[in-house]
């Protein structure tokens, strides 16, 4: 059997880096001219991870699994506080067959996997979490996103053609914050635009991704809407779709081109609890 072992870096962050790292070191899903017959995911080094990447590993699990026929396994110290994190958030479960142990008043956001005719039970889970961690955001502000949010699972559904969507989260007590995010493998972006441009007989944009969030394109209902939720929240909102990557942080957006590509989108955001009075003018 051909076997390659994936070492997690120290640190893996929700920013440019770390997801320029996830997808380097996870191209061997994608590109498998080796012919690895199983891939080993090695956390024994790393004591940092954002929780809302796990989907993006998640999603590499199954590309492999589907394409390849790879069989992915995990391994870390039992002892490590982030084995204990991915037991307690699910992720160990859904992806690699382990334990599940959740624990009450716990601030993971749970590792989940949707099928795409999926949408109203990823919307009770997403009013979950709001109703337990954002307990003073509006309740319009908590109906709106959650519509919103709905919209980008739906535009996963339409546009990205998978056969699965992938969530995770984290919320922050210290700061107040909540980052979520939906991953799915499938059309890219870049493909959308690309097709839809060749029916309209237009030129295919420089920046795809930000062509596709603006409300005034077919592809954008849910980008669009979310967009501007994070815009106004102050929070932060990044996409990374094939190559491309863009960010809006602090109402700053930022876009650069990856030097991998990730086979399909990835979508993460980020709220501010503390934006109580979100919700009533800005929509």
């Amino acid at each position: 059997m051909i076997q390659k072992i994936i070492p997690i870096p120290l640190s893996v962050r929700s920013n440019y880096k770390g997801y320029s790292d996830l997808l380097e070191i996870f191209d061997c899903y994608v590109e498998n001219e080796a012919g690895y017959q199983e891939i080993v995911v090695d956390f024994c080094d790393n004591i940092c991870f954002d929780t809302n990447m796990l989907p993006i590993i998640g999603a590499y699990v199954e590309y492999g699994a589907q394409n390849y026929r790879i069989v992915s396994r995990y391994y870390n110290e039992s002892t490590s506080k982030i084995h204990q994190l991915f037991l307690r958030n699910n992720f160990i479960k859904s992806c690699f067959g382990g334990s599940y142990k959740p624990l009450p008043n716990e601030t993971a956001i749970s590792f989940q996997v949707f099928h795409p005719d999926e949408v109203k039970k990823f919307a009770m889970y997403l009013e979950a979490q709001l109703m337990r961690y954002f307990k003073e955001m509006q309740k319009a502000a908590k109906r709106r996103l959650i519509a919103y949010m709905q919209g980008l699972f739906e535009n996963a559904r339409e546009h990205g053609e998978c056969e699965k969507i992938y969530t995770c989260g984290q919320y922050f007590p210290s700061m107040r914050k909540m980052d979520i995010s939906i991953v799915n493998t499938g059309t890219t972006i870049k493909e959308s635009v690309s097709f839809s441009m060749r029916r309209s007989m237009r030129r295919l944009p420089a920046h795809c991704i930000e062509w596709a969030i603006k409300p005034e394109h077919a592809l954008s209902t849910g980008l669009a809407k979310v967009y501007e939720f994070v815009y106004h929240n102050n929070g932060k909102f990044q996409i990374i779709s094939g190559n491309e990557f863009l960010e809006l942080n602090e109402q700053i957006l930022r876009m650069e081109i990856l030097d991998y590509s990730f086979p399909g989108t990835i979508i993460n955001f980020e709220m501010d609890e503390k934006d109580t009075d979100y919700g009533q003018d800005n929509l």
